[in-house]
This record gives structure tokens, sequence and C-alpha cells, in this order.
């Protein structure tokens, strides 16, 4: 059987990033909402200062936290 996973690059839903409000993962959310992705943020203590210093409020907009 060949089974070939669809690449992220491809997919039209959110993305879930578990440990958002950490450093790296305040980076890989900028990053995907500056690509134009939706993002679902979820961490064990939701603090949005670091993706504040990093997304402009339009861009914050893209990001639910869970």
């Amino acid at each position: 059987m060949n089974v070939s996973p669809t690449p992220p690059s491809e997919t039209n839903g959110p993305v879930l990033i578990t440990g958002a409000s950490g450093f790296l993962g305040s980076w890989i959310v900028a990053h995907l909402v500056n690509a134009g992705r939706a993002v679902v943020a979820s961490d064990v203590a939701p603090d949005s200062r670091r993706l504040e210093a990093l997304l402009d409020s339009e861009s914050r907009d893209r990001v639910r936290w869970e």
C-alpha cells in the first residue's frame, strides 16, 4: 500500500500549536500567521505578551486560544 501524507503546506485547516506562550512556540505561531495560516494556540499558562510583540493586532486576530 502506498500512502503519502498531505504536506502541511497543502492543507487549509488551522494548525494547533502547544506551548504557544513559550519562546519557540510564539515564534512558530508568528511564522504560521505571517504565512496566512489560522492558528489554535494552547499553553498551560496562556500569556500573549510574546505574540503581542511579534504580531500586529490584525494578525493576532487569526490566533485562537484554547
